[in-house]
């Protein structure tokens, strides 16, 4: 919530940062703003839904995902074009109205489930959002802080291609997603089964996700870099933005099967008690892109340097997955096998 507020107040500030030009800044203060106040209705749903995962309702949960994606596409798609005609304002708007659905829809998931109790102080709920709720916080904060960190180092080359960067962000917003739903599944097994006394089978369902994460982004890698082409022509506005959205997924898009499962094993590691590590790995990652990459793509003036950087990053974080499962192993009790098995 205060992450919105402190995006709302510092709007204008943004807009200079990212260098938006003299025609565009006072658009982009207004929706910045406005996106700003209907991500608030979020916060319900988003709440709804975590509990239903967290209590083994996975089917529930999607549904309020799906619910808000499927509102917020339909509206966006009848209020921004003729004859309603908001133009980009129809994303706030859709956006606060899937906010509000999802919300009553996950209010009355949780009543369903049984998980919707009296609402009153919990102390003990705080050792919970301090090991696991704020490091994952932080972490989307940290996230948030590398691509606006991105498009200041991309500020001085053409705006086309600061453009067509940001449509392949967009393409990656959308990559990360089922890494993250991966390593909440795994995580959340395998917090039922330390709970249930059985943590000796953690390393067995840590190695279970990690070849689902293995298949799934593999097929991902596959197909964007396949289709880079394609992509870029859907997601930019004309042939130089989509060919700078191709050129990045060209020398990024290989690399995904790599970043799909340092994700996943991230994701895990914030959930299971480990998010110092998570957020300590986080920050060498977003150092160095944002440090090597950035130095090196303003130094020479070459956007290929910068994501030469963050395909050998995502090559070199298999590292992570290494570090991942050792912790997982070491709170098994279980540090004998090479690889997990399951």
């Amino acid at each position: 919530m205060y992450k919105r507020q402190v995006i709302a107040v510092a709007a204008p500030a943004l807009a200079r940062f990212l260098q938006v030009g003299a025609g565009a800044d006072a658009e982009f203060v207004s929706f910045l703003r406005w996106m700003a106040a209907a991500n608030l209705t979020l916060i319900v749903p988003v709440l709804a839904a975590s509990c239903l995962r967290g209590a083994g309702r996975a089917r529930a949960a999607a549904l309020i995902t799906l619910s808000n994606a499927a509102v917020e596409i339909t509206l966006v798609a009848v209020l921004g074009f003729d004859p309603v005609a908001l133009g980009v304002m129809a994303v706030p708007v859709a956006t606060a109205a899937a906010g509000l659905s999802g919300g009553v829809l996950g209010l009355v998931l949780l009543r369903r489930a049984g998980l919707r109790g009296p609402v009153g102080w919990r102390p003990e709920v705080l050792r919970g959002l301090r090991s696991v709720g704020l490091p994952v916080g932080i972490s989307y904060v940290a996230v948030f802080a590398t691509n606006l960190a991105l498009m200041w180092v991309l500020g001085p080359f053409d705006p086309r291609i600061r453009n067509g960067f940001a449509a392949a962000a967009t393409v990656q917003s959308l990559v990360v997603i089922p890494a993250i739903a991966l390593g909440s599944a795994t995580a959340i097994v395998m917090n039922q089964q330390r709970g249930a006394g059985r943590r000796g089978l953690n390393p067995a369902t840590m190695g279970a996700g990690l070849r689902i994460a293995a298949a799934v982004y593999g097929a991902v890698a596959l197909v964007v870099w396949t289709a880079r082409d394609v992509i870029g022509l859907v997601m930019a506005g004309d042939s130089r933005m989509a060919a700078e959205c191709a050129r990045y997924l060209n020398e990024v898009g290989p690399t995904y099967l790599c970043f799909g499962m340092v994700l996943m094993a991230i994701t895990v590691m914030e959930q299971i008690g480990r998010g110092r590590a998570a957020l300590l790995l986080n920050a060498v990652y977003a150092a160095q892109i944002i440090g090597v990459g950035g130095l090196l793509a303003r130094s020479f003036h070459s956007q290929d340097l910068l994501y030469g950087t963050i395909a050998v990053t995502n090559l070199a974080g298999l590292a992570v997955v290494l570090v991942a499962v050792r912790a997982v192993r070491r709170d098994s009790g279980d540090l004998g096998q090479a690889c997990p098995s399951g």
